[in-house]
């Protein structure tokens, strides 16, 4: 069986099969809302927890039973049916709310939503809208590496998204658990010559003059990382690069969520790898297309 590709990754979130039970009596809402499986679209940049996550959960979790029942359908496999504590269905509603959710617990953010809460919009607007569910870069990158790459379920433990590597972890942490020695996620690109096309690759934002990966440690300061779709590449560049970046250059296309605030979004590009420099920290390579960044190259160690 394939590996699932960062791009159908994106497609889950992008056509998310989502279960929507007969609201609660007392949350039967005064529009027409249309039951059982949908398809919707969760690609908002969601950066930080959004403060109707707590809103929503103190009420919601007032009318829960001792085991809630939620529906999913996971990126892997079947519909289930499945019972989970209140715990369990606190973490997995409020995760989508910081960005950091799977499409699973996506699903079952928004289904929790309009069985217990009196909603006062279709399922289909509450999803366009900014202060609601979405997701982070990393919040991208890490569920893909945990769910793709490790091979975990989707009943991730907030421990496990913790981890190097994880949804919950800084990208600089993220991108050294790829790097580090032995590591059995992945290994560092130090030469543009050995990119192969069949490989998927993360990309972190890091800094020009050292190559240090960029976290966001205090106001104003911001990371990023991205991921690389296999099969991808070309030796079309980006236009407007000079000549000799454009010779040297390697297409790719690009997988990320990301900003503005409000506006940004999950989506795929293409953009260009080019013009390689040894730093103290690592190598640095540039990434044009839409914009300009400085970046480091890691490869994905993908199952068979």
């Amino acid at each position: 069986m394939a590996v699932m590709t960062p791009v159908a990754f994106a497609e889950k979130y992008f056509s998310l099969d989502t279960y929507i039970f007969t609201p609660e009596p007392y949350a039967t809402p005064n529009y027409p809302l249309a039951q059982g499986w949908q398809q919707l679209r969760v690609e908002k940049y969601r950066l930080s927890e959004s403060p109707w996550a707590q809103s929503f959960w103190t009420e919601i979790s007032k009318r829960l039973p001792l085991l809630v029942d939620v529906r999913v359908h996971p990126i892997d496999g079947n519909r289930q049916d499945v019972r989970l504590t209140i715990g369990e269905a606190e973490f997995h509603f409020k995760e989508p709310f910081s960005g950091k959710g799977t499409p699973e617990e996506a699903q079952i953010a928004i289904q929790l939503v309009y069985r217990y809460h009196k909603t006062t919009m279709p399922p289909e607007h509450f999803v366009k809208l900014a202060g609601f569910v979405g997701l982070d870069c990393n919040g991208f990158v890490g569920s893909y590496i945990q769910r793709v790459v490790r091979g975990q379920t989707w009943q991730i433990r907030l421990s496990d998204k913790a981890k190097p590597g994880g949804s919950r972890t800084y990208i600089n942490t993220l991108f050294n658990a790829l790097i580090k020695p032995g590591s059995e996620l992945g290994s560092e690109v130090t030469d543009i010559q050995d990119l192969k096309n069949e490989d998927t690759y993360v990309l972190a934002l890091c800094d020009k003059d050292d190559g240090t990966i960029k976290d966001p440690h205090a106001p104003g300061t911001w990371g990023h990382v991205m991921i690389t779709e296999p099969n991808s590449m070309g030796l079309t560049a980006a236009p407007l690069l000079t000549a000799p970046a454009r010779a040297a250059g390697v297409a790719v296309r690009v997988v990320q969520a990301s900003g503005p605030v409000g506006t940004g979004v999950l989506h795929h590009d293409y953009y260009t790898l080019h013009s390689p420099s040894r730093k103290s920290r690592g190598m640095v390579f540039t990434l044009s297309g839409k914009n300009e960044m400085p970046v480091r190259v890691a490869r994905l160690k993908l199952p068979k």
